[in-house]
């Protein structure tokens, strides 16, 4: 009989603590409880600590160079672009091809000089396997708790959790509002654990003028969405989406190499991040259709987004200027 009283008030107490939380979630705030405006701080005037990020773009676009390179920024505190960057722990779920990605990561850090011997690991991990973020019994709560374990070894709060890609991570996903609102979910709930901002990689749909591939659900929740577009070899971020505030320009980058034992018989060459100039070539057909698109009486905004240039290259291509 104790035991079954014991059982009833442990059953009593889980509901009665679900009602308050549920309380809570719908708890109704005034104006004096409003937090005050401030600028995105993770990467400073763009990123939030809590935001989620999508990167998009074609196959080979380059969008995954364009993740890493911000990803391992945050476990030195290092700038990103010239924008400073909190320090933090950052893991990095690779449903697609994870030996690549540990190799383009393991470039990275050797480019910029981050890989020296006797010095700990840098606070940037791999999960190797996709977790079912669409329908997956349990593996939510498994991948909280390797995050959670890493998190403790690492000694520093995890601040972005990489997912690379969506379609991987949402096995048999029509792509839909109803499927894509499955995968948010689990999205949302881990940033709420841990606190962290969530970059997502997504395939660009095959027309690429209309975004990122499937539900525009994603692209509505998203608080910053990057579309990386190739031309010619060169890599253009462009800022298609900044929930508050302008969207900044982004220098383009180019895929080099980075050479892992070069003084043996087989040397490994492994492609890495690097900034360039943007890409202008006199004859570019973009322009023309730009500057059309301009007498017709279109945005520079909207024109960029059509053509796939920045606002600016944009805005000096229908003023003439070289």
């Amino acid at each position: 009989m104790s035991d079954k009283i014991v059982s009833l008030g442990a059953a009593f107490g889980k509901a009665a603590k679900a009602e308050a939380d549920r309380a809570e979630r719908f708890r109704v705030e005034t104006l004096s409880q409003f937090p005050k405006p401030e600028n995105p701080r993770l990467v400073r005037g763009f990123v939030g600590h809590r935001d989620l990020v999508v990167v998009y773009g074609g196959w080979s676009a380059g969008k995954s160079f364009f993740a890493i390179d911000l990803g391992c920024c945050f476990p030195f505190g290092d700038a990103w672009r010239d924008r400073e960057c909190d320090c933090g722990a950052v893991v990095y779920v690779a449903g697609e091809a994870p030996g690549s990605i540990k190799n383009r990561i393991r470039a990275r850090l050797l480019r910029h000089g981050k890989l020296t011997r006797k010095v700990p690991d840098p606070a940037i991990g791999v999960i190797g396997c996709a977790p079912n973020l669409l329908n997956g019994d349990g593996d939510l709560d498994a991948l909280c708790r390797a995050i959670e374990a890493f998190q403790r070894s690492a000694g520093m709060p995890v601040r972005v959790i990489v997912i690379d890609t969506v379609h991987s991570c949402a096995p048999g996903s029509r792509e839909d509002a109803g499927d894509m609102g499955a995968v948010l979910a689990n999205v949302r709930e881990l940033m709420r654990r841990f606190g962290c901002a969530v970059v997502l990689v997504h395939h660009a749909g095959k027309n690429a003028e209309r975004g990122a591939r499937g539900s525009n659900s994603l692209e509505a929740a998203a608080d910053v969405i990057v579309e990386v577009v190739e031309d010619g070899g060169v890599r253009t971020p462009i800022v298609r989406k900044l929930r508050d505030g302008e969207p900044p320009e982004l220098q383009p980058f180019e895929i080099g190499s980075v050479v892992f034992d070069q003084d043996t018989p087989d040397p490994v060459r492994v492609g890495v991040h690097v900034l360039t100039e943007p890409k202008d070539e006199p004859g570019d057909v973009r322009k023309a259709r730009a500057a059309k698109m301009r007498r017709d009486g279109e945005s520079f905004a909207a024109i960029a987004r059509t053509v796939g240039v920045s606002k600016s290259t944009a805005e000096r291509w229908c003023k003439g200027r070289p």
